[in-house]
């Protein structure tokens, strides 16, 4: 059935003649003039409601999404930043608002205002915009603008965006935006390889070490046994069946051939043992390269060595992962510990014609 529009009307009417200040009333009024069509009507309802009270949700998205639609961005902030703060779970339907603000080259610096006072929403809208943003490297400019500001990104701000963008295999705009972030002296260290000395804490970030945690073996950065002040990586199994997943980073390496060499002491006992794989980051499930298995004791410092090609098409980018080669449940049984450092990788010169 129908809505009786001149009943709900009158009933409106009504209770704003024995309450003049009855935001809902205003509200309802507001609805029903949309329903027939009235947008002047409909405006100035909505107006009032939202006057009287910003939790008339209804009147304050209108109005949201009205003044996106005229173009008054400066009021539709106002009204984006009422809704994200009292509605939660009701930022997808601000996302493509502020996307569009984000793309006005005239209107942007609003947002970027907005996002430099730090509101509580903040991190949200940068983890959902650059998925309603037309291009993704609008984001970087709002970062950028970040940096700069009292309240710079965090970390997890800046990697929800670098996540997506490797998600959507923008591996280079992913890169250039990672760089943009490093301190001098962690730039100074983006070489082939980031951080494989580990003396820097492993950040999470795409092209920092990732420690994924395991079930049956504790992976960490430590201080070396044999070397006070400087750091490995640490793999300690426990005795028995252990769930391990990997250590691993996100490279940018050009068609060519390279050679790779770690350093590592310890001992594992096991039927099996580590390799350190490459895989191109669009086929991540199949390593186009290897290194021998990693196991039983190396009492001093050893080498593990391994020469491989990045190929010329489809590896824009390749993931170096620390993997447990069991083929099977019974080749998970492993114990011991095992610490790596010095990771290098070194571009070989091209092969005579």
């Amino acid at each position: 059935a129908g809505i009786d529009l001149p009943a709900v009307r009158g009933r409106a009417t009504a209770a704003l003649l024995t309450d003049p200040l009855n935001a809902r009333a205003l509200r309802i009024l507001g609805q029903a003039a949309a329903a027939a069509g009235d947008d002047a009507a409909t405006a100035r309802f909505m107006q009032m409601a939202a006057r009287l009270s910003l939790h008339q949700s209804i009147a304050v998205y209108w109005l949201l999404v009205h003044d996106a639609e005229s173009k008054d961005y400066k009021a539709a902030l106002t009204y984006a930043d009422v809704v994200l703060r009292t509605l939660p779970g009701f930022d997808a339907y601000v996302m493509p608002v502020l996307a569009r603000i984000a793309a006005d080259g005239n209107a942007v610096g609003l947002l970027k205002a907005a996002l430099a006072d730090d509101p509580p929403w903040r991190s949200t809208v940068l983890q959902n915009l650059p998925r309603a943003v037309v291009d993704e490297r609008i984001l970087l400019d709002l970062f950028l603008t970040l940096r700069r500001s009292p309240h710079p990104p965090t970390a997890a701000e800046l990697d929800a965006y670098l996540n997506f963008l490797v998600g959507n295999r923008m591996y280079e705009l992913a890169y250039y935006t990672w760089l943009q972030f490093l301190r001098p002296d962690e730039l100074a260290d983006a070489g082939l390889l980031y951080n494989g000395d580990f003396e820097s804490p492993p950040s999470g970030a795409p092209f920092d070490w990732r420690i994924e945690q395991s079930f049956g073996v504790s992976i960490d950065v430590v201080e070396r046994p044999d070397k006070s002040g400087d750091h490995a990586l640490s793999l300690a199994f426990e005795s028995g069946r252990v769930e391990y997943h990997s250590v691993k980073q996100l490279l940018m390496l050009t068609p060519g051939r390279y050679h790779l060499r770690a350093r590592y002491k310890g001992e594992l006992v096991g039927p099996r043992g580590l390799k350190w794989r490459l895989a191109c980051a669009e086929n991540p499930e199949r390593p186009f390269a290897e290194s021998a298995m990693i196991s039983g004791r190396a009492a001093a410092w050893s080498d593990a060595d391994l020469d491989f090609a990045i190929p010329a098409a489809d590896c824009r980018a390749q993931y170096l992962s620390l993997d447990l080669d069991a083929r099977m449940p019974s080749e998970q049984f492993i114990s011991g510990t095992i610490w790596f450092d010095d990771l290098r990788i070194r571009r070989l010169a091209s092969a005579s014609k």
